[in-house]
């Protein structure tokens, strides 16, 4: 690996340079290389998820500590009421614990629960309810109704939502992202932990570093969505009803699809389009060190 290509690398995981960008760099020093160094940019590309999860534990273990035990004399958890209404927007911030958003099932009402001391307040920031928990509070547990906007911000911890939102905002420093039971957009990123959500997604923008990405079932139908995992494998399950063309790119790993398809690309690096339904909508995924998996959903 030489030190342009090391550069070039580092400077995309620490969003110096756009995926596109490093990807020309790469592209043309591989282009200006005899036989054997092309050999060393195929190779060197495929060191590429190692390199990102590097950079991405770096990061990990700068977003703080995680969940720990409850210490000795520290007051058990508690819990109240929350006071938030169908179709809100809420806005919850946890550093250094696990956050779990869970829907409410019939009967119950919205309340949060702290594992340890006394569970945050809810307040307003304008028309948005907004929570704040910490490693004092252990890791919380929120029970909302069907929200208009679902905004996460975990660092140092994993965090998991259910039910239906119109809409997800994730950022989520190393920690996993788990989404359960979709049926809306889902924008956010995630840092040193892997990404899977589950549901009728009408609506992606999606960044991984140093994880994975799984996402079932995929109904966009129309506009421009992206997803892009560097040090990872992207695996994507398309709805029947979706109407969607996937432009697939993986460096330094392949393309897994049942649609048909012709590959492209130069050593270490595969193209290929992939139509589903009239393919109106366009989304880009990309996987630097891993494969893009790209399949059809069975039809119910």
């Amino acid at each position: 690996m030489t030190d342009e290509q090391v550069k070039i690398l580092q400077m995309l995981a620490e969003h110096k340079v756009t995926a596109e960008q490093a990807e020309r760099m790469l592209a043309a020093l591989g282009e200006t290389q005899d036989s054997q160094g092309r050999q060393r940019a195929e190779q060197t590309i495929a060191k590429l998820g190692t390199v990102l999860g590097r950079l991405a534990a770096g990061h990990a273990r700068d977003a703080g500590p995680g969940p720990s035990a409850q210490p000795a004399g520290q007051a058990a958890g508690s819990e109240r009421p929350l006071e938030i209404l169908p179709g809100a927007e809420l806005r919850v911030r946890m550093r250094g614990g696990n956050l779990r958003v869970a829907q409410c099932g019939q009967g119950q009402t919205p309340r949060v629960r702290s594992s340890r001391g006394d569970a945050p307040e809810v307040r307003h920031e304008g028309d948005v309810y907004v929570l704040e928990g910490n490693a004092r509070s252990g890791s919380l547990e929120v029970v909302v109704p069907v929200l208009k906007s679902l905004d996460l911000s975990v660092m140092g911890g994993n965090a998991v939502a259910e039910g239906p939102h119109a809409a997800v905002i994730a950022s989520i420093h190393g920690g996993n992202l788990t989404l359960l039971g979709c049926a809306g957009t889902l924008h956010g990123k995630c840092m040193g932990g892997d990404v899977s959500a589950t549901g009728r997604i009408s609506g992606l923008e999606l960044k991984c570093t140093g994880g994975t990405v799984r996402v079932e079932e995929l109904d966009i139908r129309e506009g421009q969505h992206a997803v892009e995992c560097m040090g990872g494998r992207v695996r994507l399950v398309i709805a029947p009803s979706a109407s969607l063309t996937v432009q697939a790119s993986a460096f330094g790993g392949g393309i897994v699809t049942d649609a048909p398809a012709e590959s492209t690309g130069w050593p270490g690096r595969m193209q290929q389009e992939l139509k589903f339904g009239e393919g109106r909508a366009i989304l880009v995924a990309k996987a630097f060190g891993g494969d893009v998996e790209v399949r059809r959903a069975v039809a119910r």
